[in-house]
């Protein structure tokens, strides 16, 4: 789930300037129509918005301690959380 809602985030902004593309026919002097400016505003501040969520959902609990990767062997051990 993860990966998809990256990689939509990722294309997002591509799509819209393939609309606006689309829609100024590649002709001078025609600016993108305002409809389609309010859509990139609107992605532009919900892309950031997210990234701020998430940035903020996944990170570390302050009172929880940081346990840096090791490897023992050829292969790191299982994942053991510490409370």
């Amino acid at each position: 789930m993860g990966v998809v809602f990256g990689l939509i985030l990722f294309l997002l902004p591509f799509g819209i300037y393939a609309l606006w593309w689309y829609l100024a026919g590649q002709q001078e002097g025609i600016t993108p129509p305002p409809l389609v400016l309010g859509l990139a505003g609107i992605a532009v501040v919900m892309t950031v918005g997210l990234a701020f969520y998430y940035g903020l959902s996944r990170s570390i609990d302050r009172d929880e301690d940081y346990v840096p990767a090791r490897i023992e062997g050829s292969t790191p051990p299982p994942v053991q959380r510490q409370r």
